[in-house]
C-alpha cells in the first residue's frame, strides 16, 4: 500500500490508497542498524542495538480497517503507545511510519526539517550488498 505524508497546518497527515486499521511510527537511526532494513516489530530482533525506537502505535477502534487518512496523534484511533512530540530530524535519523490493514501494508520514511517541513529522508535503510 502506498503511504504519503504531508504537513497540513500544524498537523502531520498520513494518507493511503486503501483502508488501514493500524499505524506504528518510530525513529530510524542509520548508525545503529545491523546492515539491513530496520526491524519494526518489538521482540523480533536479536539482542543488541536496535535501528528503531517506537514512539506511537495506534489502531482503529473495534478492530476494523477504518481510515485512509489520519493525522499524527489522531484521537479517532486508540493509542497503545501515546504519540511523542515530533521535532526536526537529527543527523542520521528519519521517521518511519508503517500502516497495516486486513489486506495490505505500507510504510513511509521521512524527515522533518528545521522549519517543520516534511522532506525526503536522506538516510539509506539498505545495508552493503
Amino acid at each position: 500500500m502506498r503511504v504519503k505524508v504531508a504537513r497540513t497546518g500544524d498537523d502531520i497527515v498520513f494518507t493511503t490508497d486503501d483502508l488501514f486499521g493500524g499505524i506504528v511510527c518510530s525513529v530510524y537511526e542509520s548508525d545503529r542498524g545491523r546492515g539491513g532494513p530496520p526491524e519494526i516489530i518489538p521482540g523480533n530482533a536479536p539482542k543488541g542495538p536496535r535501528a528503531v525506537r517506537l514512539f506511537w502505535r495506534a489502531r482503529c477502534p473495534y478492530g476494523n480497517d477504518c481510515a485512509r487518512s489520519v493525522r499524527y496523534g489522531d484521537p479517532r484511533l486508540q493509542s497503545d503507545l501515546p504519540p511523542a512530540q515530533l521535532g526536526p530530524s537529527q543527523p542520521g535519523e528519519c521517521y518511519l511510519c508503517s500502516v497495516s490493514g486486513d489486506r495490505r501494508r505500507g510504510e513511509v520514511l521521512f524527515s522533518i526539517g528545521a522549519d517543520g517541513a516534511i522532506t525526503k529522508c536522506s538516510v539509506s535503510t539498505r545495508g552493503p550488498r
